[in-house]
């Protein structure tokens, strides 16, 4: 399967806009290949593929909704992270990819949940989103696979934010749960209490500047999710 992109989309609806932009996509399948669908619904999604609503709540501070293709960041159009919103906050039908494009970095926190069509993207999770120390897996899928875009998605209550705060928590945890003593599950915490990310929209903002200045030809997109709503929303620069 090969698919090509289409020209920018033009204005109007956000109807005729989801309109324009899956008809961007050009598919020349195998003739023994199958229509593609979409997934399944999912059983954490009621409503499972056009599952996601508007936003019921305003933005968190320095964030922005996209509600319509014209909320857009003009930086992110024409990319994967276009694509990204296209699919999680428009609801746009999955399309086919025979390749990814876009790596998404965000943490390992169970309720987060994106709506994107298999294939469309690498993922790496970890606590907090937080991908120091992870440069080489980030450089092996641009250099050997091609991607062109990366997002780093930060979320509310995050367990990586206020470590310090969770110290005694997790010590006990670990003393109870997995049968450490806590002579070694204080020193654990302590050797790794620095993957902290503080703010979680701060620490995305920061972290886009610095990976887009290691990879300065890849578009880097600070994004934030909602576990409140499930709603994907960019982070203002």
């Amino acid at each position: 399967m090969k698919y090509r992109r289409r020209a920018q989309i033009g204005r109007g609806n956000t109807t005729d806009r989801l309109a324009d932009w899956e008809g961007r996509w050009d598919t020349v399948l195998h003739v023994s290949q199958a229509k593609h669908h979409a997934p399944k619904q999912s059983p954490n999604v009621e409503g499972g593929d056009n599952a996601m609503q508007p936003p019921s709540c305003e933005p968190p501070e320095g964030c922005r909704h996209v509600r319509s293709f014209d909320d857009i960041l003009p930086e992110y159009r024409g990319t994967p992270i276009e694509d990204l919103f296209a699919y999680h906050d428009l609801g746009a039908s999955f399309q086919q990819h025979a390749v990814a494009r876009l790596l998404i970095g965000t943490c390992m926190d169970n309720r987060i949940w994106l709506r994107i069509p298999p294939d469309f993207a690498y993922v790496m999770r970890v606590g907090g989103a937080n991908l120091r120390d992870l440069e080489f897996q980030i450089s092996l899928v641009i250099a050997l696979r091609g991607v062109s875009a990366v997002c780093l998605i930060g979320h509310d209550d995050c367990a990586m934010t206020g470590l310090k705060g969770r110290q005694a928590a997790f010590v006990k945890g670990l003393v109870e749960n997995a049968g450490w003593n806590r002579r070694d599950a204080q020193g654990h915490f302590d050797s790794h209490a620095r993957f902290e990310v503080g703010d979680a929209i701060g620490f995305v903002r920061a972290e886009a500047r610095r990976l887009s200045q290691l990879y300065p030809r890849i578009v880097v997109a600070p994004l934030f999710y909602s576990v409140v709503d499930r709603t994907l929303y960019q982070v203002e620069r």
